[in-house]
This record gives structure tokens, sequence and C-alpha cells, in this order.
């Protein structure tokens, strides 16, 4: 960089993207190339008490720290008495299609654990 350049230490971004591979420009998704479901389908209380415990087989504080949310909580969702808000019923939805993203989180405490 030259010592006349408008912002000394810094350099310009004109060209940057050209770093890049154009693959990796084109992979870019935006929401003019991709539509995510607005929200996911409604999940009852006997669909989360099966996916904490016959999907997960964790416990209800497991579960709770593995969704980021309080015990209180999931033992609301569990009983009926409160739904799950549209973050907490994406993280379900997700947990409920890949079991293996949050077993993998108790795998890694129990590996730190030892």
């Amino acid at each position: 960089m030259s010592a006349n350049s408008p912002n000394p230490g810094r350099g310009t971004n004109r060209g940057s993207h050209s770093c890049r591979s154009r693959r990796n420009i084109d992979a870019i998704l935006t929401a003019r190339t991709f539509q995510v479901q607005a929200r996911p389908s409604e999940m009852g209380a006997q669909q989360i008490a099966s996916l904490r415990r016959e999907t997960l087989g964790v416990s209800q504080k497991l579960f709770a720290d593995l969704l980021n949310v309080s015990v209180h909580t999931v033992h609301a969702w569990e009983q009926g008495h409160r739904e799950p808000s549209g973050c907490a019923l994406r993280l379900l939805y997700m947990a409920e299609q890949d079991p293996k993203r949050l077993l993998a989180l108790v795998e890694e405490a129990r590996s730190a654990a030892r």
C-alpha cells in the first residue's frame, strides 16, 4: 500500500471478491434463491416428550441445557401448559430431523467430564 493511500493501513475492498472462488459466490443462499419454511409445524406435548425421552434419551435438565432453555420451560412444554416459541420450535424441529447433532453435544460433554 502506498503512503499516499487515503486510508493508510487499510486495503481497498475493490476486487476483494476475486480472491474467492466463483463456486463459493454462487453457493451463497439468499431470500431470492431459497425459501425457508416460515414456521415449522406445531409440536405437541407428547411429541416433545417423545423426542426427549425416546429419540434423545436425555433428562429434562439435559434437554433444557441442550436447547438453552429452563427446565421449567421443558416441563411446561411436555405438560402442554406452554407452546414452544418460533426459535425454540425451529430448534426442536431440527433436533427431530437430525438428533445426532444434539447427541454429539452430549458426547462432547461426557468426554470433557472424563
